[in-house]
C-alpha cells in the first residue's frame, strides 16, 4: 500500500504485481481507492474460491481455464489458466473475455501450437513481461 499512497484516488490507475505481493485484501483495498490491479496470486491467498484442480486442467490440456467473479459487488475476478502448469490471476478490471490465442512451443509435437489465452493473462504479460519470470 505504501507504493500507491502517492497516487491520487479516482484517476483509474492500474497496478500489476506478482504472487509475492498479491492477495484478495490488497486488491479490494486498492479497488476501494479506485486503483485497478492485476496480479498472479498463490493458492493459499485466494480464500475459499472453488476453482478446478490442477489434475483436471492437465486432462483438458493447455489453454484451459476456470474463472469466478465476485458477484455481490462485481469487483474481483479470479482466473486459473493452464499453460504448462496452472497459474492464478486476480484482477479488479478484466477477466476472461475477450479470449485470444497465441503461439506456444509444444515439446511433444516439436512445433508451435495455438493456445487459448484469457484477456487477464494477455494484460498481465503485456505489463509484467511474462508470467512470474522469477
Amino acid at each position: 500500500m505504501a507504493l500507491t499512497s502517492e497516487l491520487p484516488e479516482g484517476k483509474n490507475f492500474k497496478v500489476y504485481f506478482d504472487n509475492w505481493f498479491s492477495s484478495l485484501q490488497l486488491s479490494v483495498t486498492l479497488k476501494e481507492r479506485q486503483i485497478f490491479s492485476i496480479g498472479t496470486v498463490r493458492q493459499d491467498r485466494m480464500g475459499k474460491c472453488p476453482l478446478q484442480l490442477e489434475k483436471e486442467f492437465k486432462k483438458k490440456g493447455r489453454g484451459s481455464y476456470d474463472s469466478k467473479v465476485e458477484t455481490e459487488n462485481n469487483i474481483l475476478s479470479l482466473v486459473r489458466w493452464f499453460d504448462r502448469k496452472s497459474i492464478n490471476f486476480l484482477s479488479t478490471y478484466t477477466s476472461v473475455e475477450p479470449l485470444g490465442t497465441f503461439k506456444r512451443w509444444s515439446m511433444s509435437d516439436k512445433k508451435f501450437i495455438e493456445v487459448q489465452r484469457p484477456h487477464v493473462v494477455e494484460e498481465y504479460n503485456k505489463f509484467m513481461g511474462g508470467v512470474d519470470l522469477g
